[in-house]
């Protein structure tokens, strides 16, 4: 954020009194959570990332002002949307589409079926595809979506300490997998370069 600009955090105090005042929060972030959103559902990105902006619009008096940057709240309502459009997904296509014996399309893929699709040609995929769930998803906030352990936290609703260790837990497991691997990918790309704390 350049020097003199409002925070999201003003911004949305702001926007209690001034509603268009959002649209700056909107325009800071749009790409950030569609990126993250296509990365799981694909080709519904679009539709979903909407409907995040729509919730923290209407949520916005809600929202904690000790964030300064509005990532770590947008993540969540996001990550909540994603369990929710795959437990209807669930629930509905996939049980229609198993019924009928037809294959599932790749857009309606999960991302753990994204990452095993990868994984025959991926060690760092094929490693991250056997961490379990739990360990993963805040794993991958952290250094794929680049978000500190507070934000990963706020994302997750976790208490910051269980963020730390799953992370660590998943690092050293990651570790211990690819250590015996050719590729020089591994454990740089599980630190992703810093340590964001």
């Amino acid at each position: 954020m350049a020097d003199g600009e409002a925070t999201d955090a003003e911004l949305i105090t702001r926007s209690q009194r001034e509603p268009t005042v959002f649209a700056s929060v909107f325009d800071r972030h749009y790409d950030t959570i569609h990126r993250f959103l296509w990365s799981r559902v694909g080709d519904r990105a679009e539709d979903l990332a909407a409907e995040v902006f729509r919730i923290a619009f209407q949520q916005r008096d809600r929202y904690d002002p000790a964030f300064e940057s509005a990532r770590p709240w947008l993540f969540g309502i996001a990550n909540r949307l994603i369990k929710q459009h795959y437990r209807q997904w669930a629930r509905g296509d996939h049980a229609a589409a198993r019924a009928a014996h037809e294959p599932t399309h790749d857009h309606e893929a999960s991302p753990e079926q994204r990452l095993s699709d990868l994984a025959p040609s991926s060690p760092v995929a094929s490693a991250l595809m056997r961490l379990p769930a739990r360990d993963r998803e805040p794993l991958l906030l952290h250094v794929w979506d680049e978000l500190r352990y507070d934000e990963v936290a706020h994302a997750l609703e976790l208490p910051v300490g269980t963020v730390r260790s799953r992370i660590h837990r998943a690092r050293q497991t990651l570790r211990a997998e690819l250590a015996g691997s050719d590729g020089a990918e591994g454990p740089v790309s599980m630190e992703g370069g810093v340590e964001r704390g």
